[in-house]
């Protein structure tokens, strides 16, 4: 199942690049998504002469499940009339049979005429929780304002204005994932199970390329549009963060993320056996250290995702039970014949709370061994730009894969492809 979103594409504004949303759009028909979803911020001003030209552009997107919703863009200036002469209803249910399973989305005009902020609303309650009645596999809102506050994008003022009672009511809802635009800023967030009382995450707005965040922070120009794909698989949802650039903002972590891919493989391959116990430690305290690295140089493997990451991870239990630990890994990637992405970053990644469970087949180890499941993190990039810290980094909850019984795995399933844990 494959979610791609974009936002805030202002068409009619003043930094307005038509052929970096035709970019952005051709990307998106060549990701071959199921369901494409334009979180507000269609037109800058909400003019009468800005939703033609909107309509025409957006209607590139080759997708036959397309749901829209306003931005506080686009109800100025009696805009909100204009956008359900234009594209229909503000506010959209929608269910989807797909080889994945059900899923049901619910999206709500967040915006006021005339006001930057936004707020649901209560007479919207009732629909949205008859939208999310029945069964289904996926459950997902839509709005153009956040529904919580995100870091580094100057005064909090405008996520939506019953936020808390919206969030309440997604909790009860069982939803599992918020799609949102306005703020300029990467910021995917996991609810703590206290707040959602369960997977409810929110993604939103999925990113800028450096360029573009200046922008935002009163600087360059022009501002190109935003769109990422959201891939939800069996625990968890894979983000990948795109621009009309070229630049990928996802390509460190997708290098993360091929441990896990490999691993699967490798549970095929290799079989384990070996006691539960930590590694190491010492009186009323029990310490696990475990050296990765992954590197590809081969392209007819990795495609352009050329490169490979280096580090290691601690996990420490201590006399209560508790469970917490940190990892650093650095990675760097490459082109070949001077294109695709590349660079170098570092993770510095807190463990926070985790817990030992059985493995899971995608595990080195199963079906009998034990792993490290993540609770919770602080994740922090470094790379060419300032540090970005996220907190519940998806790509790094749940099953870690790392086993917790001692042991050595090697990997190499093509030439150029080397990966040891």
């Amino acid at each position: 199942m494959l979610i791609a979103q974009i936002s805030d594409v202002h068409v009619g504004g003043a930094r307005y690049r038509q052929e970096l949303l035709r970019t952005a759009i051709e990307e998106i028909n060549a990701s071959g998504p199921d369901l494409v979803v334009v979180a507000g911020d269609l037109t800058d001003d909400g003019y009468p002469d800005q939703y033609p030209l909107a309509r025409d552009e957006l209607e590139r997107i080759d997708c036959d499940h397309v749901v829209r919703v306003p931005g506080n863009h686009d109800a100025r200036n009696v805009g909100y009339v204009l956008f359900e002469d234009t594209f229909g209803a503000r506010d959209s249910r929608l269910r989807l049979e797909l080889p994945d399973g059900e899923l049901a989305l619910v999206a709500v005009d967040s915006s006021k005429p005339d006001l930057d902020e936004g707020e649901i609303g209560r007479e919207h309650y009732g629909w949205i929780d008859e939208g999310f009645a029945g069964a289904a596999d996926l459950r997902v809102f839509l709005c153009h304002h956040h529904l919580m506050p995100i870091p580094g994008t100057g005064r909090e003022r405008n996520q939506v204005l019953d936020a808390g009672d919206v969030l309440s009511l997604l909790r009860q809802c069982q939803v599992d994932l918020v799609l949102a635009g306005r703020r300029r800023a990467p910021e995917p967030r996991r609810l703590p199970p206290r707040l959602a009382g369960g997977d409810l995450r929110a993604a939103h707005r999925p990113v800028r390329p450096p360029a573009a965040r200046r922008h935002a922070r009163g600087g360059l120009s022009p501002a190109p549009p935003i769109w990422g794909v959201v891939a939800p698989r069996r625990s968890s949802f894979a983000a990948i963060l795109e621009a009309p650039d070229g630049s990928k903002g996802g390509h460190m972590r997708r290098l993360l993320i091929a441990l896990a891919v490999l691993a699967s493989a490798l549970a095929v391959m290799m079989g384990y056996s070996s006691s539960a116990g930590a590694y190491g430690g010492g009186s009323g305290h029990d310490t696990w250290q475990v050296g990765l690295s992954f590197n590809c140089n081969n392209p007819s493997f990795c495609g352009d995702e050329l490169g490979g990451f280096w580090g290691w991870v601690e996990f420490d239990r201590f006399a209560d039970g508790t469970i917490a630990g940190d990892a650093d890994l650095t990675g760097c990637g490459h082109s070949v014949g001077g294109s695709g992405p590349g660079g170098a970053g570092h993770l510095d990644l807190d463990i926070t709370a985790a817990h030992i469970g059985p493995s899971q087949p995608d595990d080195p180890n199963y079906p009998d061994g034990h792993v490290f499941y993540i609770d919770h993190n602080i994740a922090t990039f470094t790379g060419h730009g300032p540090p970005v810290t996220v907190t519940d980094l998806e790509d790094f909850l749940g099953d870690s894969g790392i086993p917790a019984e001692p042991g050595h795995y090697s990997f190499h399933p093509a030439p150029g492809v080397a990966f040891e844990l």
